[in-house]
């Protein structure tokens, strides 16, 4: 295997793979942190950690790679570029470049995602990054949300292939009862794009409030 043809690759096949190798280990990674969180609450009191922010840490990781890392990687990023491509007999997706500069934007989300460990103030506002407590922890939600926002791009540029997967289809195997069993796959490969960008708004940007000077969104003694 010659390793230079897989960091280079633009084949769909492969980074389809590249997708499931990522999305395994950070199936693995949010694994962990479910058997940390049940181990500490398997007795009364403190079991591993006396510190409840470490805890929340775990809560947070764990839910942010579940979702983030394994979940919308897994299903959209393995699934609709290994399977997608073959099913409308097309040679590979619209935009190679793009697709294979996905899913390095997702590796590079997953370690940042890895750095929450090593950094004096990890973040612990759950994989939602909810005001308020994402406005007063004293965790680094800047951090939470630039990865949050890497993972979110590699979806929407993995995601820009949708609209035309209908024109490959056409062209490449213009049959009614195919495109009606493909009729629902297509949306489906553009929702966790969509959710993402939804999530990016109300969360991600959310959770700069006060942490930059001057950027204030919430401020309940002004009724906003």
């Amino acid at each position: 295997m010659n390793l230079k043809e897989w960091i280079f690759t633009t084949d769909h096949k492969r980074v389809g793979v590249l997708y499931l190798i990522g999305s395994i280990a950070a199936f693995a990674v949010a694994g962990i942190m479910a058997l940390l969180m049940r181990a500490e609450l398997s007795t009364i009191g403190p079991t591993i950690t006396a510190n409840p922010t470490q805890y929340n840490v775990w809560l947070y990781t764990h839910g942010a790679v579940m979702i983030l890392g394994f979940q919308i990687p897994a299903l959209t990023g393995f699934f609709a570029n290994f399977c997608i491509p073959l099913m409308i007999g097309a040679k590979d997706v619209a935009f190679p470049r793009v697709n294979a500069l996905s899913v390095w934007l997702f590796y590079v989300g997953v370690i940042l995602a890895l750095l929450t460990f090593f950094i004096p103030d990890p973040p612990d506002v759950m994989w939602t990054g909810y005001p308020p407590y994402s406005t007063i922890t004293t965790g680094n939600t800047a951090m939470y949300s630039f990865t949050v926002l890497i993972l979110g791009f590699a979806s929407i540029i993995g995601g820009v292939e949708l609209p035309h997967h209908r024109g490959l289809h056409a062209r490449a195997r213009p049959d009614a009862e195919q495109a009606q069993h493909l009729r629902l796959v297509h949306p489906g490969r553009l929702c966790p794009a969509t959710d993402l960008r939804a999530g990016i708004g109300h969360g991600g940007v959310a959770d700069l409030d006060g942490q930059i000077p001057g950027h204030e969104l919430l401020r309940p003694d002004q009724g906003r």
